[in-house]
């Protein structure tokens, strides 16, 4: 599925009639998104906004986009009203979400022809929290030198190279959807996959044992947008 796009995008669970279409396609997130003069495509369809005002992220998807944006949910608690503002910060400046006939959603520009997999926001909020993390360290390390002007010392002692290590491992999880659907906005989860590669050949036929059609195979990101774009998600169970 496409890759980085912003949170909390969701599919309505019934579209009317589409508003219009998109100049500009989009394709796999490795492939950079086309030039404003290329064509429109068929099955590319303007995808509705709703509005901040109606839309309330839940706590995953703050937590989800929060980790995105490079926060430690435990330890930047104080900066997790960032990502919550970030998932509700609207489109501006002739921007729309787009989707194409895969279901990837992507963001055009229709007054500059730009497109992108990412949301406008999200560059500004990623870097929004680097600079408040920035702040946080440069004021602790201060404390800490005040700290230790006063005669405090600290006990380094149990920080060893195994705890680093440790550290610094990682748990392979299953984090791509294979995403299937009955029809209209309905999404449903048809498994679980480690890995986009081993998802997409074995995704179709998931969703056809459970009597859907395949959609698609995205991250938890991707899924996170279907309640911003009012898509009916039913999550594994």
């Amino acid at each position: 599925g496409g890759g980085g796009t912003r949170g909390p995008w969701t599919v309505p669970l019934a579209f009317s009639a589409p508003s219009g279409r998109c100049c500009g396609r989009a394709g796999r997130p490795d492939v950079p998104p086309p030039p404003a003069s290329m064509e429109c495509e068929d099955g590319v369809i303007i995808l509705e906004e709703k509005p901040s005002e109606e839309f309330e992220p839940t706590e995953e998807e703050v937590r989800n986009y929060a980790e995105w944006l490079g926060m430690d949910p435990e330890v930047d608690a104080d900066l997790m009203y960032l990502a919550r503002e970030g998932l509700k910060a609207p489109l501006t400046d002739g921007w729309k979400p787009c989707q194409n006939a895969e279901s990837e959603i992507f963001y055009f520009n229709f007054e500059t022809g730009q497109s992108s997999w990412d949301h406008p926001a999200d560059e500004t909020y990623r870097s929004l929290v680097a600079d408040k993390k920035r702040e946080k360290r440069e004021g602790k390390g201060q404390v800490d030198m005040d700290a230790g002007v006063d005669g405090m010392d600290v006990d380094m002692g149990n920080v060893t190279e195994e705890g680093s290590a440790a550290g610094r491992r990682l748990k392979l999880v299953k984090a791509v959807y294979c995403v299937c659907s009955s029809g209209g906005g309905d999404r449903t989860c048809g498994a679980m996959y480690y890995t986009l590669f081993q998802c997409t050949p074995h995704c179709p036929s998931a969703c056809h044992a459970k009597g859907m059609g395949y959609k698609a195979c995205d991250g938890a990101r991707e899924v996170m947008w279907f309640s911003r774009l009012r898509y009916k998600w039913t999550d594994c169970s």
